[in-house]
């Protein structure tokens, strides 16, 4: 009784018939040495082995059925897609990482991979990207710490003046998180209260406020306290309606009630009573607009 004996090679329409694909891309593999073939009565003959290993480390080719390609190089690889989902960052920013911190790439037809080894053997020397996991367990030192420059803003100095602050004050406890140094929340607050130079924005009265805004107009310094702690008018609440309240125009303005009024008694807001009601038209909150605008600016 004879045994059946396992098939070794397979014709080369056979592996056509298997990826899908046409007869000079079949031959155009077989040119490029992907796998063995071998020479069965004057007709190549595809090595099905090395067929299967060259499809579990390759990700171009699909079979029409049957498992997923590049079963093998997902195992020891990563791609620049993987690399991206991980690290948070685009794909773009990984080939400009992978350039510029020179790690090995497999070219598997004009696709990158990066070993995984050597990956995460980098990943482990540096301090700068950080994985999903690590942004995980890094986020309650994150919430118990600032950033210098976030520093810098509640204190209403720029950049280099928080870096100087922190040179010369060591009771400020430095960490450094993804690369980043950053404050205790807690060695701040008690270096705060210990001393009398810098005071928070917060804790400014109302006029030191306006003075300080209108020094720094067009500093980062201003522009970024504005964003953090000044209200903006909303001017997208304009469309609702032609005629609004003093309330309504006090919180499209970002001004308290009482200013508005003050502006409609003193009559550089022009207001229509209906009723006992003052209400203001919509061209009069642009013009208040832009008069508060120019304020800011520097202008009347």
């Amino acid at each position: 009784m004879k045994t059946s004996q396992k098939k070794e090679t397979m014709s080369v329409r056979e592996m056509r018939e298997i990826l899908g694909i046409k007869k000079t891309d079949s031959y155009w593999l077989i040119k490029r040495h992907y796998f063995n073939t071998v020479i069965v009565d004057g007709k190549i003959r595809v090595d099905i082995r090395s067929f299967e290993d060259w499809y579990a480390n390759q990700v171009h080719h699909r079979k029409v059925n049957g498992e997923e390609p590049g079963q093998k190089l997902m195992e020891s690889s990563y791609s620049v897609r993987d690399i991206s989902a991980m690290l948070g960052i685009s794909e773009d920013s990984v080939l400009e990482m992978i350039n510029r911190e020179k790690l090995p790439v497999i070219d598997i037809q004009h696709h990158w991979r990066v070993n995984k080894e050597l990956f995460h053997q980098w990943y482990r020397n540096q301090d700068h990207y950080r994985t999903a996991e690590d942004r995980e367990r890094d986020h309650p030192l994150e919430a118990a710490s600032m950033t210098l420059p976030e520093m810098g803003i509640m204190l209403c100095v720029d950049r280099n003046g928080a870096y100087q602050i922190v040179k010369e004050n060591p009771q400020l406890e430095v960490i450094i998180i993804a690369g980043k140094k950053r404050v205790t929340i807690q060695s701040f607050e008690d270096w705060y209260a210990s001393q009398e130079k810098y005071h928070k924005f917060v804790d400014l009265g109302p006029e030191e406020r306006e003075r300080f805004l209108q020094q720094h107009v067009d500093d980062v310094v201003g522009r970024k306290i504005r964003k953090k702690y000044i209200k903006q008018p909303d001017k997208s609440r304009l469309d609702e309606k032609s005629w609004f309240s003093p309330e309504e125009v006090a919180d499209i303005m970002a001004i308290d009630r009482k200013a508005v009024l003050r502006l409609i008694w003193n009559g550089n807001l022009t207001a229509q009573r209906f009723g006992k009601k003052f209400r203001i038209s919509k061209d009069e909150v642009l013009w208040l607009m832009s008069r508060e605008k120019s304020k800011r600016t520097g202008g009347i």
